[in-house]
């Protein structure tokens, strides 16, 4: 299991981690790039987190890579990252000089496929003005997560990423509204319309 993160653990986790050990893994979804996360604690009291997440990323991180190509359309390089565990904001990080950083108190699978999404979403540079990042991210990212993990997981993620409102992240909800708006499948045709724009 998880180690149990220091502080009060948001109901939301709660429940997506729960999510996780109910539905399991599922079969795999096609070939993917080699990706190698290192992961390191920011101090020894999170040093249980950072080992327990290389140990999903080592078992699971192949099965994640390709669901996460499935649902965007894009393909992976060959990456080398290093993630830091701590308690704090998650932010994707770029190249050696800023590695990711994931926060402790949220679900491994919840936080690390948005970041990486962040990355991989970097190959669309021909972006219309409404689309900002996270509208990019949020075209696919539920549907990663409900491939991965379930509707359950994937409904309480978007629940707990609304919640950053109350940190600043006040277009976090918007965005999350307007991508869920539309169908799974009106969303894959404007991701589709956004890759072809490359």
């Amino acid at each position: 299991m998880h180690p149990t993160p220091v502080g009060r653990p948001i109901s939301t986790a709660t429940a997506i981690a729960t999510a996780v050990l109910m539905v399991g893994l599922s079969p795999s979804l096609g070939d993917a790039q080699a990706v190698n996360l290192t992961f390191t604690a920011d101090s020894a009291v999170y040093a249980p987190s950072a080992e327990w997440y290389q140990q999903q990323w080592n078992s699971d991180g192949p099965r994640i890579l390709r669901a996460m190509e499935a649902a965007s359309g894009l393909r992976f390089g060959n990456l080398e990252i290093r993630v830091i565990v701590y308690l704090g904001p998650s932010y994707t990080g770029a190249g050696d000089s800023l590695p990711m950083h994931l926060n402790v108190r949220y679900p491994f699978g919840m936080t690390l496929v948005h970041e990486l999404g962040h990355r991989l979403n970097g190959q669309i540079r021909d972006r219309p003005a409404e689309v900002d990042e996270h509208r990019l991210l949020y075209l696919w990212l539920y549907d990663a997560w409900v491939a991965l993990y379930g509707r359950h997981f994937a409904d309480a993620a978007v629940a707990a990423e609304k919640g950053w409102a109350s940190q600043g992240f006040v277009f976090i909800a918007s965005d999350w509204d307007w991508a869920l708006a539309m169908t799974p499948e009106q969303r894959a045709r404007r991701l589709g319309e956004l890759r072809s724009r490359d």
